[in-house]
């Protein structure tokens, strides 16, 4: 069926219009998500393949799907929630507890043939690695898409046109609350996470640097691994020698405003000393973060000031 054209996702089939929407939530992904991991795995005849293995580096995901999407023939057969699932989460389970584990689905079939029972072999397990998983449906809505869904905290969603598919598949790259369970609360702990900050060098002569497209590639200018010096040609990215995470000061910043975000600001006060309109009237305003602080965050000033200097 992802073969199929769709009066409603022009142009093309079900399959590119899923395709070119994907393309930009890797993007999206790791712009809000610099420091995570993405993996591609794509279900056809029953099966599901690794398409791209977890990783930081956004470019290597879409040069996957962009050669995916020259092979269409490819995608054939029946649609296997439970061997996709399967998959999906034998992959995360090797992801550190730390951070949060999802699954999202985009699924053109409107049956899924499977070898075994997704609630009673499946599902139990989903739940265990605190996986969240999340659909959406390009034709119509399955149970059991939305059993899943719905048990392991996520979302299932039907896409009307190409516009509301784009925008049910760029709101799963913001992450969402974090699953708490009463074990998790019990054995909640502090883990480091191995970071490298690499030195941007620029040479006159080429040199040989590890590319998202293909292994190695000459360049002029790379990033030098900081642990095992090897030369990577874009960041955020793992290194290819040593598998450290190499980011940049920008990447953490846009990764830790999620864990903390900022208070919602609030008008305090508004005090008009008379009714009058008249221009020359002294009005303030007092804007804060916290109704108890009367000051701004950054620089401590005062944030009363009067309109009539604007």
């Amino acid at each position: 069926s992802m073969k199929e054209k769709d009066p409603f996702l022009p142009p093309g089939s079900r399959f590119h219009a899923a395709i070119n929407v994907l393309k930009n939530f890797v993007l999206e992904y790791f712009d809000q998500n610099p420091i995570s991991h993405l993996g591609i795995v794509v279900i056809r005849d029953g099966e599901a393949d690794m398409l791209t293995n977890l990783s930081g580096n956004p470019k290597l995901h879409v040069h996957a799907l962009e050669k995916l999407a020259k092979e269409p023939s490819l995608l054939s057969g029946q649609f296997s929630l439970q061997n996709g699932l399967e998959l999906a989460g034998r992959s995360l389970g090797h992801m550190p507890k730390h951070g949060s584990r999802e699954i999202f689905l985009i699924v053109g079939s409107i049956s899924t043939c499977d070898p075994g029972d997704i609630f009673e072999d499946t599902l139990p397990k989903i739940l265990r690695a605190n996986i969240r998983c999340s659909c959406v449906a390009l034709s119509a809505e399955m149970y059991v898409c939305r059993k899943v869904s719905e048990a392991s905290g996520g979302t299932m969603s039907v896409c009307l046109d190409r516009n509301h598919l784009k925008e049910l598949t760029l709101a799963q790259s913001l992450p969402p609350p974090r699953l708490m369970k009463e074990n998790m609360e019990r054995n909640r702990t502090c883990d480091f996470i191995h970071m490298g900050f690499p030195k941007r060098e620029s040479s006159d002569v080429p040199s040989l640097i590890h590319s998202a497209k293909s292994d190695r590639q000459f360049g002029r200018t790379s990033y030098q691994c900081p642990r095992c010096t090897a030369k990577q040609s874009e960041l955020p990215t793992d290194c290819a020698v040593c598998g450290l995470k190499l980011v940049l000061a920008p990447h953490l910043a846009r990764s830790f405003h999620h864990l903390f975000p900022v208070p919602l600001f609030t008008e305090l006060s508004l005090d008009v000393s008379s009714k009058t309109t008249d221009k020359s009237e002294d009005i303030k305003i007092i804007i804060s973060s916290n109704e108890d602080s009367k000051t701004c965050y950054g620089c401590l000033r005062d944030l009363s000031y009067n309109l009539n200097s604007l």
